[in-house]
Order: structure tokens, then C-alpha cells, then sequence
């Protein structure tokens, strides 16, 4: 968890969150990343909107994610080009040099 969060923080998306809106919940069967054999997850399909006040923009967008079952738990899954990133150790990632 922590490697996922430091790669991701080195390409932040610029503003905050305004809000997030649910539009569709259905069960979608797919390979999950890493895997060969599809499975059912659970597509969620959903609404956002950006803001960046130093700018006085912002953009909605309309986005699916999708989760799975795991030891009786629901966990989010990264998309694939995001999965290969951390397969490959692709990620750009210094850890902090301790004093």
C-alpha cells in the first residue's frame, strides 16, 4: 500500500474533489490484471467533478471502476496499464532518505 501511494503521489491530479456521483452499478465479468481466467466484478460507473481554484476551472468526469471479491471483502482493482506499472516496477519511486 504504501509503494501504490508514493508512486501515485508523484503525479497528482491537480485540485480536489467536489463531489462524486454513483450512475450505475452492474456486475461485469473480466480478467482481473495478472490473471488468465475471467471473473465477475462489480462495475461502478461514476461521476466527478475536479476543481482547481488557482485556475478557476474545472472538469467533470464520467469514469467505470470495478471491484472484486476477496476473502469474503470487496477490494478496488487498478486497471491494467496501471497493474503493469507496478508489475514492471515501473514506477519512478525514490523512497525518502532517512537521517
Amino acid at each position: 500500500m504504501a509503494e501504490y501511494v508514493a508512486c501515485e503521489s508523484q503525479s497528482p491530479i491537480p485540485g480536489h474533489l467536489d463531489w462524486i456521483k454513483v450512475l450505475q452499478v452492474r456486475n461485469e465479468r473480466l480478467v482481473v490484471p495478472g490473471t488468465t481466467k475471467p471473473v465477475t466484478t462489480v462495475a461502478v460507473k461514476l461521476r466527478l467533478q475536479i476543481s482547481d481554484e488557482s485556475l478557476g476551472a474545472s472538469v467533470r468526469v464520467t469514469h467505470t471502476v470495478h471491484a472484486v471479491p476477496v476473502g469474503g471483502q470487496w477490494r478496488w482493482m487498478l486497471p491494467a496499464n496501471r497493474y503493469e506499472t507496478y508489475r514492471t516496477d515501473s514506477c519512478v519511486y525514490t523512497a525518502p532518505v532517512r537521517a
